[in-house]
């Protein structure tokens, strides 16, 4: 349930002395996890808003020991920052989580075809045009450790800003852990990757059609295990809090 549903019912109320106006004081939300501390989570969500939520207080003041939920705490010290993820809260004056899981892709590569939407200094944020979700990948670490001059792929940020003004861009993923970018895919390259592998280039809706290939080039089938729509569009369910949610616990 939206956020923004949430904050219209809380101007309302905020304008009228009638208690009886509804609110809406739960719901469940998709977005990438952007940040964390100890005792909370900043998520942006699919409609580009960013919220923090923090655990439940359990008893009374500290000093007479109350303090946070353990087992939310807990739940936020396992999560890894830049996953898409899903919330489940309620509302007291705060967003309060209840539950909160990682969303994982269905494979562990592939090739991602979608619409750039913002680039950081570290990571990329992608969303498919159809689906609409966006996703955050990882720039590449080269060099090494940090003290030996190693750090995030400078030179694929900068292709990737050259690229801001394309509608769609396509490139190789990976995810171990969190998803990574690995590098941009051009045309040229994919006919190249698509001749060796025996497969045929990827066409997408709008674009003109290749030549058809020789018999002896490119016989079948584009990306067995690695759809060039969203390969992230649902997830294995393992562990799931949230009823209807297509979420594997990380």
């Amino acid at each position: 349930m939206n956020h923004k549903i949430a904050y219209f019912f809380l101007f309302l109320i905020s304008i009228t002395s009638r208690a009886e106006v509804p609110i809406m004081k739960n719901g469940i939300s998709d977005g990438i996890l952007t940040s964390k501390g100890k005792a909370w989570l900043e998520i942006k969500d699919d409609d580009g808003f960013l919220f923090r939520y923090i655990p439940p207080w359990v008893g009374e003041g500290p000093s007479k020991g109350g303090g946070f939920n353990p087992s939310i705490l807990s739940l936020i010290e396992d999560i890894v920052v830049g996953n898409r993820v899903r919330i489940e809260w309620f509302w007291d004056g705060y967003f309060r989580i209840i539950g909160v899981e990682t969303i994982t892709p269905r494979e562990k590569e592939g090739v991602f075809l979608g619409k750039l939407i913002e680039v950081g200094n570290h990571w990329v944020d992608v969303e498919n045009p159809e689906e609409r979700k966006p996703w955050r990948f990882y720039l590449r670490w080269v060099g090494g450790y940090p003290e030996n001059g190693g750090g995030y792929d400078g030179k694929s940020r900068e292709e990737l800003l050259a690229k801001s003004d394309q509608p769609l861009i396509r490139f190789r993923w990976s995810y171990d852990v969190r998803p990574r970018f690995q590098g941009l895919l051009s045309l040229d390259d994919q006919l190249e990757k698509m001749f060796y592998e025996g497969k045929e280039p990827i066409v997408e809706s709008g674009e003109q059609n290749l030549p058809p290939p020789s018999p002896s080039s490119i016989p079948s089938n584009p990306f067995d295990s690695a759809p060039v729509k969203n390969p992230f569009d649902s997830a294995p369910v393992k562990k799931n809090p949230f009823d209807s949610a297509p979420v594997k616990k990380n």
